[in-house]
């Protein structure tokens, strides 16, 4: 049976969807990937100070549960009737989730210093949009829901390529 996120606040999104499906992809590989939840991240770029709370990222870590490279972020906001994707008055600071995850982006390369491609993806209530960050090139997926067998298959298998990725870089 699938859940609708529709109905869900953010923290039982990613408590009953997010969480499952990175688990369901097997993310997690001792200190070579694992999936962190609610981590800070920033870093100075070009005279910016830019600073995010990841929503999950998805990282090497040390043997300290740590992160210590990161390469997939993931932003999430509840449903459109409690955030918009261009953001609310009260989220001014925070900003849409995808301006979120671009900010974490930017902020991991300018951390991990080796010009390899950064992912992200956001997602607004069920929908899912995935995205890919080389250089200064930006680039996001079609929107995938996650009411969808088939798109949360699609994103399923998404999750375990990226784990393939990461683990041959």
């Amino acid at each position: 049976m699938l859940v609708s996120s529709d109905y869900l606040n953010e923290e039982e999104l990613k408590i009953r969807l997010i969480a499952l499906l990175f688990q369901i992809a097997n993310i997690d590989d001792d200190t070579r990937v694992r999936v962190f939840y609610e981590r800070p991240l920033s870093a100075d770029i070009n005279g910016y100070s830019l600073s995010v709370v990841c929503d999950c990222m998805v990282a090497a870590s040390t043997i300290f549960r740590t992160p210590t490279h990161p390469y997939f972020f993931l932003q999430d906001g509840p449903p459109l009737r409690f955030k918009k994707a261009k953001g609310e008055k009260r989220d001014r600071n925070v900003g849409p989730p995808e301006a979120q995850m671009l900010v974490a982006m930017l902020t991991a390369q300018e951390a991990n210093q080796d010009n390899a491609p950064v992912y992200g993806g956001f997602l607004i209530g069920s929908v899912w949009r995935l995205a890919t960050l080389v250089g200064r090139n930006y680039c996001t997926s079609r929107q995938y829901s996650a009411s969808q067998q088939d798109d949360l298959l699609a994103l399923t298998f998404a999750l375990r390529h990226l784990k393939k990725l990461i683990v041959t870089l």
